[in-house]
């Protein structure tokens, strides 16, 4: 039998945390039962799948999901076409040897990010106005395995990362983290 990322026990304290914050900033918290049977669990026949949504001033709204088998994953699509994407992701000793022997990537400057994750972009200038110290702490502090923005017939905004669900702190760092760069990319200017 698969096993789960979380007990019964911690699902229900990261959906009352996800209540808590959706009832006292207007959000909508949504529990979502997954009956699929890819993905279900063998003895209760279900899957525990929680949606946050955030509404922001662009009329979408940023949606932080997570279940009992997949990991934090936080979207939003933009009503419009972008004309640049990114993407960063842990760096890998694969991409140590790649970066030795002359792969292009975006630094930011600060060593400790540099270091730790890749980051490509068509808009380097783009990327560094992004990635300001409280953006940059924000990716540090929390196991990101992927931040980018994608152009896929639109412009998707995507984050995996680790953190602990269940904190309320957490939870609104991560919001704020990702409210700050949805309203950098729509007020960019080049």
């Amino acid at each position: 039998m698969e096993t789960f990322r979380f007990t019964d026990s911690k699902m229900n304290q990261i959906a009352s945390t996800w209540k808590k914050i959706a009832n006292e900033n207007n959000y909508k918290f949504k529990n979502i039962l997954c009956t699929s049977t890819a993905m279900i669990d063998p003895i209760n026949n279900e899957i525990k799948r929680f949606e946050l949504h955030i509404p922001t001033r662009q009329s979408s709204s940023i949606i932080i999901s997570t279940s009992e088998k997949q990991p934090l994953r936080l979207s939003f699509n933009f009503k419009k076409h972008l004309d640049f994407e990114f993407q960063v992701y842990p760096e890998d000793i694969f991409e140590k040897i790649s970066k030795f022997i002359g792969a292009k990537e975006v630094e930011i400057g600060i060593k400790e990010f540099d270091n730790k994750y890749i980051l490509k972009s068509d808009n380097e200038k783009l990327m560094k106005h992004l990635l300001d110290r409280d953006s940059i702490d924000f990716l540090l502090s929390n196991l990101t395995t992927n931040f980018s923005l994608r152009k896929d017939g639109f412009s998707i905004f995507s984050l995996v990362t680790s953190i602990h669900e269940e904190d309320k702190e957490e939870m609104l760092s991560l919001i704020g983290f990702a409210k700050g760069i949805v309203e950098k990319i729509y007020n960019w200017k080049n």
